[in-house]
């Protein structure tokens, strides 16, 4: 096991240049837990049955008639490689964690939500698959560095794309939204939304990896068209804006990092005024714009959905309901809502903010907001100074994290790639930053603080190219 999941250095003492990642084993053993958290831990082609009809749904779990011995043995072989992956670098893991402790805050508060918790045998068991996937995060950033993590979500990426492509073409009643009249892809997910969502996440990898020789920029180029096939053939408004807002954003970091100290700063702040503005138009024409997107002026019932679970909210309003605990399907407060509002089989509040609020209370929300707040900060001292590919890309990751709070995205939710990559971010972001600003120091005039991120990337360089771990 120590084998599989250890170091490739044998070969690269030799070569002095590591493998490429798909040449790894350990990549192939990781490549389904990692296609299992891509898919928000539920294929559509093992349990297709209970979501793609008439009844279709994703808003729970693990729903009773869906919790089969087949789909218990898919996430047992999965949670059984991960948890083999963390004991191989436990040590230097804790370490790791130790120092970005404000991670793990999150996780924790979610297992101690077992003591108030409705549900606590449910809350215990996602609050344990909250901890392994913090902890495979660690584990992936310390075993791929720099930019060969990018190589393994692009091989993991590549190899969702083939599957869901192959679905699509060869079982379309299982690829293809069967339940209403629109025909979105979806591929190997079982909704439209989570296709569009992931493949997004997949696709920054591929924008700020090096596109070293012609062929392989061929190959970037064509597996990037594919996934703008599926993002596009998903239909979902949600995932088109994503990805629109997401190219703003690559575009205005590349011109960001190539300006200089007075251009940066007039374009930060007419990036400043010019959100403001589309937070202004979205909120007065917020209606108008969701018709013209195909959707009802309600965003197809999301603020109705908002303005019932509100009161909801003040239950209880310091430390919630519990982890996974809040929506349980006609049981506790559930039932009560159900009731009240007349909206039944939600599995989900459609928003991040509301939904950390209902299980983890005001505790949780300020830890959660706390903890994007840092991100975004690392993130903004890490692109002052002209980052390598990999933290350009944690950067990126930071920011669909952050949009995904205005967009119903779901934060730390179990099974789910989103706080993987989130976690991953964090900490690269975090030890950059450190790292930059005890080089720079806050005396160094402009010149100097240019040298010294050239100094950090020839650095970041010399250990990329180095001994993989």
């Amino acid at each position: 096991m120590l084998l599989l999941f250890g170091s490739d250095g044998a070969h690269t003492l030799k070569t002095l240049t590591p493998r490429p990642v798909y040449a790894l084993a350990i990549a192939w053993a990781l490549l389904f837990p990692l296609l299992f958290f891509v898919a928000r831990g539920t294929f559509s082609f093992d349990r297709f049955q209970y979501f793609n009809n008439q009844l279709g749904d994703i808003g729970a779990i693990t729903p009773s008639g869906a919790d089969t011995a087949y789909y218990r043995v898919e996430r047992f072989i999965v949670y059984g490689i991960v948890l083999a992956a963390i004991f191989t670098i436990f040590k230097k893991s804790r370490k790791v964690l130790q120092r970005h402790w404000a991670v793990m805050v999150l996780p924790l508060l979610a297992s101690a939500s077992t003591i108030w918790s409705q549900d606590k045998p449910r809350t215990l068991f996602f609050a344990i698959l909250a901890l392994c996937l913090t902890g495979f995060g660690v584990y992936l950033l310390q075993r791929f560095d720099g930019d060969r993590i990018l190589e393994l979500f692009i091989f993991v990426g590549v190899n969702a794309t083939l599957i869901s492509y192959m679905l699509v073409i060869f079982a379309p009643s299982i690829g293809i939204r069967q339940f209403d009249m629109t025909r979105a892809w979806q591929g190997m997910f079982v909704h439209k939304n989570v296709l569009a969502g992931n493949s997004i996440y997949l696709l920054t990898a591929v924008l700020y990896t090096q596109k070293r020789s012609p062929l392989r920029r061929i190959l970037m180029w064509s597996y990037s068209a594919a996934l703008f096939i599926l993002i596009a053939m998903s239909q979902s408004r949600t995932g088109w804006l994503t990805l629109i807002l997401l190219f703003m954003y690559y575009c205005f970091s590349r011109l960001y990092l190539s300006s200089g100290a007075k251009d940066r700063l007039f374009g930060i702040s007419f990036t400043v005024v010019a959100a403001a503005a589309i937070l202004y138009l979205g909120v007065v024409f917020g209606g108008d714009i969701a018709v013209a997107l195909g959707k009802t002026r309600d965003m197809t019932g999301r603020t109705r959905i908002w303005s019932s679970i509100l009161p909801e909210l003040f239950k209880r309003p310091f430390l919630g309901f519990g982890y996974q605990a809040f929506w349980l399907e006609g049981r506790g407060e559930s039932l009560s809502f159900d009731l009240s509002s007349g909206l039944t089989r939600l599995g989900n509040a459609e928003n991040a903010v509301f939904q950390i609020w209902l299980e983890l209370g005001a505790v949780g929300t300020v830890c959660m907001l706390a903890l994007y707040l840092q991100s975004l900060r690392n993130a903004f001292i890490c692109l002052k100074l002209d980052p390598p590919r990999y933290v350009q890309w944690s950067c990126a990751i930071v920011f669909l994290a952050t949009l995904g709070l205005l967009t119903g995205a779901k934060v730390m939710f179990p099974n789910t790639i989103e706080w993987v990559l989130f976690v991953i971010a964090y900490i690269t972001l975090a030890d950059r930053a450190r790292r930059v600003t005890t080089r720079v120091g806050p005396a160094l005039n402009y010149g100097a603080k240019v040298r010294c991120a050239s100094d950090c990337k020839r650095q970041s360089s010399i250990e990329t190219d180095g001994l993989a771990m």
